[in-house]
Parts: structure tokens; sequence; C-alpha cells
């Protein structure tokens, strides 16, 4: 199953008419300021669908919530309803663009970093309720219901952050709540403030001693900005121990390391990092190959043989993913599972990610629905052993069941593809109860479930 299915919420304006079909009627070809006009006059509230262009969830509230009669007819009674298109592309048309300036203060204003987002304001433009997710349409109502409460003031989340940050404008650094305000800054998507509040610290860690430094949160807000260059990467590199000791994670330092070592030389032969969960197509494969032996010189130059072997590993899967080079990419992504281990997968160690999952079974998934090579379908299989016994969901599910179909084994597969629908009724979810359902038949019937080379 494709990874869009598994994220119900889409991670990091335009009002866009559906009014031709039955659904929700969303207000067209009007700008903001008259649409909040329009909710005074009326003394109607308002709701904002943020969404993107590229997010899966967003497509499945249109295709199967929006258009539902009961949520049509609750809304179009209540709501002075909007989408907002919070992306830009090429293909944007001057309405869209029109409306790129409100829909970036949109979304600062009311901390939008996930899709879809659903925004609820009062008559007087002010929020009472916000939401992010797909939901199904009797959730989705329940929460109108919550928003339309007299008197709903909105529990902003962010109140604290936005307080520290008023305080920082008045000059007044408070470093000891310095790094929460630099992790609210990420998740509301204020990169600007995050940036300047990051050089900040920096500064003050330059002016510290090391029992200050030396701490896990230093340690890791350092680790996540360090290049080559900068003083502090003597912490990780040659010698990591210290660090590693107080993280509490052996090869903590390392990972660092392996980081800078991508963005500093890796990626200068254009080589983008391996996104997690890739979406691979069944069209042409690029076959052609980097320099690797310089690659591994330059890294062996500077960092030693060790680094060298690794890294190469990583430079190879992001190459090949960029070429659409699925069965290459997935032998050097099973490669480095072998040789370093799950954590070897993570931004940085210890941190438990659950994004390896969704990669490994991303990488599943492809290989059962593109690819012939029953090896690379059992080291698959196997992986997805390891993935369901932690994170077992439909979509986990779904995938490992399909390998099995796909190897032959068709009685067991049925078992599972069963229980990945029971998963699925569970939360709801009705793309994926639909797509599981017509596999699942698909299968008692012994069809061909995966795509067939032209």
């Amino acid at each position: 199953m494709k990874l869009g299915l598994l994220l119900l919420i889409c991670l990091p304006l335009h009002v866009l008419s559906n009014t031709d079909t039955n659904g929700i009627r969303f207000i067209k070809n009007k700008t903001w300021p008259e649409i909040k006009a329009q909710a005074k006059e009326e003394n109607k509230y308002i709701f904002l669908d943020c969404y993107t262009t590229w997010c899966g969830p967003c497509k499945a509230m249109d295709k199967n919530v929006f258009s539902n009669d009961t949520v049509a007819s609750y809304f179009n009674d209540r709501f002075i309803s909007v989408r907002v298109q919070m992306d830009r592309t090429k293909k944007d048309d001057d309405w869209v663009q029109q409306w790129y300036d409100t829909a970036a203060d949109m979304q600062q204003r009311y901390k939008i970093a996930a899709f879809p987002s659903f925004v609820f304001l009062s008559p007087a433009a002010e929020i009472v309720h916000k939401e992010t997710g797909y939901k199904a349409p009797e959730e989705f109502i329940e929460i109108a219901k919550a928003a339309l409460v007299p008197g709903k003031v909105y529990n902003n989340p962010f109140a604290k952050y936005d307080s520290l940050v008023l305080e920082y404008r008045k000059g007044h650094k408070d470093y000891e709540k310095m790094l929460y305000m630099i992790d609210q800054a990420l998740k509301t998507n204020d990169l600007e403030m995050a940036k300047e509040l990051g050089k900040q610290y920096m500064e003050y860690l330059k002016a510290s001693d090391s029992q200050i430094i030396y701490t896990k949160p230093n340690i890791s807000f350092i680790a996540s900005i360090v290049r080559s260059k900068s003083e502090f990467f003597r912490m990780f590199y040659p010698d990591g121990k210290r660090v590693d000791q107080i993280m509490e994670y052996p090869g903590y330092a390392a990972k660092v390391v392996d980081r800078v070592i991508f963005d500093e030389i890796v990626s200068q032969f254009g080589i983008q990092a391996y996104p997690e969960g890739r979406v691979w197509t069944a069209g042409k494969v690029d076959s052609s190959e980097a320099d690797w032996n310089a690659i591994y010189s330059r890294i062996e130059q500077k960092f030693g043989r060790e680094y060298a072997e690794r890294n190469i590993i990583d430079a190879k899967i992001g190459w090949y993913c960029q070429r659409n080079n699925l069965s290459s990419a997935a032998k050097h992504f099973f490669l480095k599972l072998r040789n370093y281990g799950i954590d070897s997968t993570e931004m940085f160690p210890g941190t438990k990610d659950p994004l390896i999952f969704v990669t490994i079974n991303s990488y599943a998934w492809f290989i059962f629905l593109l690819l012939d090579d029953k090896d690379l379908m059992k080291e698959a299989r196997r992986w997805m052993e390891y993935v369901i016994k932690d994170d077992i969901t439909g979509l986990t599910v779904d995938t490992y069941a399909s390998l099995l179909y796909k190897l032959g084994k068709t009685k067991e597969a049925v078992q599972w593809e069963q229980k990945a629908l029971e998963l699925a009724l569970k939360f709801n979810y009705q793309p994926d109860i639909d797509s599981l359902t017509k596999r699942l038949e698909k299968m008692k019937r012994g069809e061909v479930t995966w795509k067939v080379p032209k």
C-alpha cells in the first residue's frame, strides 16, 4: 500500500470551488476581507479547509467527506466554507497566486503545519477550533458541532510560545527557554524565527563552558546544525565517546558525522538524501552510475575508511532513488539495514523514528508492486516481519500479505489481508477499506494484484 494512505495527516490559498457538484458549497471568487465581511453581516461561522495539492488525505476528504450529503447539509446551513490551498505549484492560476500572501499569513497566524487542517472561525473571524487529519463523516460533523458551541474559546497550544516570542521581540532573551522556542517555531513552520533563535543560541553556547554544552538538550541541538568547520565538530569527531556516553547511545556521534559527510561531500556530486517512503513508478529506469571511486576517496581522505564504507551506501541509495532505480536502491537499503542495523536509518540515533517503518514498508510495497525479483521480495518480507511486530497497521499488514501472495503463499496471504481489512475498519479510513476489500477478493479468486509489465 502506498505511503500516502498511511499518514492520515500530511506533514510541512486559494478558494477552490466544487460548487458544480453535490457536497459542501465552497465560496469562490471572493477575497478574504470580503469573506470576513460576509460572515459578520450574516452572523455565520467560517470553515477553512487548509490543504495542499500533494496531500493524499486532503484528496480523500474531498472525495469521501465533503461530498457526503449529511456533511454537506450540516455545513451549508451553518458555515461559510472556504477551501484554501497552502502550497504553491507551477500550475497555479492567477486566482491562486492572488491568495499567496493570504495563505502565508493564515499559515503563520493559525500555526498550520500539517495537512489537512480544519480551522473554524467565529462570525468575527476569531479562531474557535482547529483539527488536523482525515476524519470520517460522522466525526467531522461532531467536530463542527464543537466549534459552534456558544462562547467557545480556542485553547491555543502555542500560547506559551507566542508569549515568549513577544518578550523576545522586546529584547528579553531567556536562554533557558530558547531551545523550547526553537522547537515550537519548527512545529509551527516559523522557519525564520527558528533560524534567528538558532543563531542566538549558538552564540550563547560559544561563550559557555563544557558543563553547559555537554548536556543532552544542547548536544541534540548542536548535532542538528553542526558543520565540519564548526568549533563544536570536535565533540563528535574524531572522538565522540563523551557525547555517546551522555546521550546514552553508542554511535550517536558517528551518526552526526555521517550527516555532515552527506551534506558536505556526497551532495556535492548531485546526490540528494533518499526520502522516507518514496513513491516509485513503473516508468523508465535510469541505470547510470556516479563516480563512486571519487566519492569514496573524498570521504576516506577526510574521515577514514569506516566512514567511507558506510556513507557510500547512503550515497548509492540517494543516487538510485533519484533515477527511479528501485531494484538497486532497495538492495543497498537492505544492505545498510543488515550491516548497520535499523538505527542507522534514523536522522539521529536514539530517536526511534517511526518513519523507518514507513521507509521499509514503502520499499517492500513497491518491490511487490513493480518487481519480479523473488530474492528481493523474500528479503522485503523478512524486514516486514520485523515491522509488523512494532507497527501493525492496516497498511503494513497489507504490504506483508501482498508479498506473501506474490511469493505463492496464498492461504497465509488471505489470512493477513483479512487482518489488514479489520484494522482499517477499526480506524474507519474509507480509502483503505475500499482498496483492501478489493485486494482481498482478488486474492481469494487467485487474480493478479500487482502491476503486470506491458
